[in-house]
């Protein structure tokens, strides 16, 4: 018989999957807002997006440094895979949910919680509070996920521009180059150096 604490079992979490991450507006992300606290000191803040993971424990990654052997040794407290945002209550650890109904539960570890936006929960931790909830973080453009096919597109896209410029070059290109006759570039430096000359020749003449 699992434990009970004011009329909820630990399979209350499991009912359901609620997806974190819905279609957003555009310019903002959904994340499960992390926050631990000791009284009125706030310990650490995560903001988990998908496949990311909050621990406790001893640590530096950890969002607070608490003694979990008293609760089973289990360090992750919330993540989010496949679109669920998840919140893991350790065992003998007590929780309260707040849902978007207004009613309040009591919980006891081990017991998993899928939060829902709307939904705030507390994971209490002896002297220390695990809060969570989903939130909207405002990014400064449109966010959208990195797909290969967008970057086989733009390869497609760069590779067709490539050949068109080859294939316009050729038309404008001469199908057979010019070759000068022979002793033209001869007859040609010769002639130059000739005008040189006779040019020398008149300034010559006409110096006093």
């Amino acid at each position: 018989m699992r434990k009970q604490v004011g009329g909820a079992s630990r399979t209350l979490g499991r009912q359901g999957k609620v997806p974190c991450e819905r279609p957003a507006r555009v310019g903002s992300l959904r994340a499960l807002e992390v926050v631990a606290t000791r009284g009125a000191d706030v310990l650490g803040v995560r903001h988990l997006l998908e496949g990311g993971a909050c621990w406790v424990g001893p640590a530096q990654s950890s969002i607070a440094n608490i003694p979990m052997s008293d609760y089973g040794g289990a360090s992750m407290v919330a993540e989010v895979v496949d679109g669920q945002c998840r919140l893991h209550v350790p065992p003998r650890a007590r929780a309260r949910t707040h849902g978007k109904d207004g009613l309040g539960r009591l919980l006891m570890g081990p017991v998993d919680l899928d939060i829902a936006e709307g939904d705030r929960a507390v994971v209490v931790l002896g002297s220390v509070q695990i809060r969570a909830r989903v939130v909207n973080i405002e990014t400064a453009g449109k966010v959208e996920p990195y797909r290969r096919r967008d970057a086989l597109k733009w390869l497609l896209a760069v590779a067709t521009l490539y050949f068109v410029v080859l294939g316009v070059c050729a038309l404008v290109a001469p199908e057979k180059p010019k070759q000068l006759e022979p002793g033209a570039l001869q007859r040609a430096v010769a002639a130059t150096l000739d005008r040189a000359a006779e040019k020398a020749r008149q300034r010559a003449s006409t110096t006093p």
